[in-house]
């Protein structure tokens, strides 16, 4: 699991630090939380495709968190992209987005699915689950939880000092 920070400037970026914005390579895919302005530039600094984003998490409504979002769609779709898009963020997301989506003239040849959620978890696969939960903002706000699922496995030390003699089912 690798998680780049791309972003975690506030309203106003800086000469150093961008608008919000991380993804998190994780099982073959990539997540994005947030995608402020300039984010596609962060991204191409870290070597990040937007090409291989399936999922993106917005926080909240703030432009610092979401106004990225309409150029790397636009970006995706001249790159050709044909996979869908999924988007999750809290109720009004759409809205905007589809306003957004107004301001440039250009044909996608993807899906993009807008999911409006609220506290609670969101997915589960065999190797992970994300969650999100309401956080105190000047607008409703959602923070985000990507837990890796823990697998079994054998403790070769613990078993010895528990006692167990090693065996050929020891490793």
């Amino acid at each position: 699991m690798e998680l780049i920070f791309l972003g975690t400037s506030a309203a106003i970026p800086s000469k150093k630090r961008n608008h919000s914005a991380i993804a998190l390579k994780a099982f073959g895919e990539v997540f994005l939380f947030d995608c402020g302005e300039g984010t596609q530039r962060q991204m191409a600094k870290a070597k990040v495709s937007p090409m291989k984003i399936k999922k993106v998490f917005i926080t909240h409504l703030h432009g610092d968190h979401l106004l990225g979002l309409p150029g790397m769609i636009q970006t995706m779709a001249f790159r050709e992209r044909e996979e869908p898009l999924h988007l999750f963020g809290p109720r009004g997301l759409k809205e905007m987005l589809e306003a957004a989506m107004k301001l440039g003239y250009f044909s996608m040849n993807f899906d993009i699915y807008v999911h409006e959620i609220g506290p609670g978890k969101i997915m589960e696969t065999e190797e992970y689950r994300i969650s999100c939960a309401e956080t105190e903002h000047t607008v409703p706000n959602l923070s985000y939880c990507f837990e890796e699922k823990k697998k079994p496995r054998f403790l070769r030390d613990k078993a010895i000092k528990l006692g167990l003699k090693p065996g050929p089912a020891f490793g």
